[in-house]
């Protein structure tokens, strides 16, 4: 799973650097239906606050996991043009980047790059 997760995050960066969001959020919907067994929906409907619980119990994603959808998460809300489409997207990648935070013995500049991004939008300072 994690070598699926990681080459749909290149992908869809690769999608995002050629302008095609739009194939980018398709081939997100396809691989996770088709190569994880479930619909991607299933991440944007879960109430943020059951983020963490769907992801590591009923799901049974690793760190690794989770820190690649939070990257596609993360990758995706970037491109949300309304504040209430980003705030799905950056508030569910939020919860597993705080987690992974927490969680691991070393610092991560990127982690904490993308979780000021994510505050600093979500609040309207950028």
């Amino acid at each position: 799973m994690a070598r699926v997760l990681g080459k749909l995050l290149a992908d869809v960066l690769g999608l995002k650097s050629d302008g095609n969001i739009l194939d980018a959020n398709e081939l997100v919907q396809e691989v996770f239906t088709k190569e994880l067994g479930f619909e991607f929906d299933e991440i944007l409907q879960t109430p943020v606050d059951d983020q963490l619980r769907f992801c590591r119990e009923e799901k049974k994603f690793t760190e690794e996991h989770m820190e690649h959808i939070a990257n596609i998460l993360f990758e995706l809300g970037m491109e949300k043009e309304l504040k209430g489409e980003k705030e799905i997207y950056y508030s569910r990648a939020n919860v597993l980047y705080t987690f992974l935070n927490t969680t691991r013995n070393t610092f991560s500049f990127d982690l904490l790059l993308k979780m000021n991004r994510i505050k600093d939008e979500l609040n309207g300072t950028t």
